[in-house]
């Protein structure tokens, strides 16, 4: 339809938050029964002509048409629709005579046209979702391209880390599974000039943390490769000291 009209579309991907824990700790029962109930509000709240589905586990899709054919008046009803799907969700469910709780994360993106494919909607509609989890949860997000912006240049950074710690520590050196280590390095951040709150971030996710870790040998061998003249500067040794204080 909105290839016909050229009216704007939105696909809301919606992830329940903590549903594990509640399959976990509730019993399987307890968690379909609760699934059940969530596609019932979410079928509630749309539109006819509106599409929900259950994409697995505990995502759904909700897609919505005739939107408006301006992009900052359909993205604002698009939030609107979001809203009230997070609204519907968060209120307590009474399953099994007693009153359970659940909330979801919401990633929005809008389409109108043939300007994306369903693949690249729902990855975009994926990114948003993670960025209202890290938000705090229990929120939505509309997907812009800044957000994919930066996801493609922490891939960057991350890939340029691992190759830059290849030439600083030997090939014998492994991890707990045994197997040959290549560990991040921090200086990469800074001849490239990248900002010291990205590594900030990087280890605020455990990212680099959760790759290995360093035993004595490694951080004495990494200070002389400072000593050597690796690193660059002032700044640089003591933002490489505070990486590696994250990981012993």
């Amino acid at each position: 339809a909105s290839v016909r009209n050229k009216r704007h579309g939105a696909v809301l991907l919606i992830d329940l938050d903590d549903f594990k824990t509640i399959n976990d700790t509730l019993g399987h029962d307890i968690g379909d029964h609760l699934l059940q109930e969530v596609a019932t509000r979410l079928s509630a709240c749309v539109r006819d002509g509106d599409s929900v589905a259950r994409l697995g586990g505990d995502e759904f899709v909700v897609v919505v048409e005739g939107l408006s054919e301006n992009l900052r008046d359909a993205a604002a009803q698009a939030e609107a629709i979001g809203e009230k799907l997070v609204t519907a969700l968060r209120h307590p469910y009474e399953i099994a005579n007693s009153e359970r709780h659940s909330t979801p994360s919401v990633g929005v993106a809008l389409f109108c046209d043939h300007d994306s494919s369903v693949d690249d909607l729902m990855k975009q509609a994926d990114l948003a979702m993670y960025q209202a989890k890290a938000s705090g949860r229990n929120t939505l997000r509309l997907f812009d391209q800044g957000m994919q912006a930066a996801v493609d240049a922490r891939v960057a950074l991350e890939s340029d880390l691992r190759r830059a710690l290849a030439d600083l520590l030997p090939d014998d050196i492994v991890n707990r599974t045994k197997q040959p280590y290549r560990a991040p390095d921090s200086q990469s951040f800074f001849f490239d000039g990248k900002p010291l709150d990205y590594v900030a971030d990087l280890m605020s996710e455990s990212r680099i943390r959760d790759a290995g870790y360093f035993d004595a040998a490694i951080v004495n061998r990494l200070f002389e490769k400072c000593r050597q003249g690796r690193a660059t500067g002032f700044a640089d040794n003591q933002a490489f000291v505070g990486l590696l204080s994250t990981m012993l």
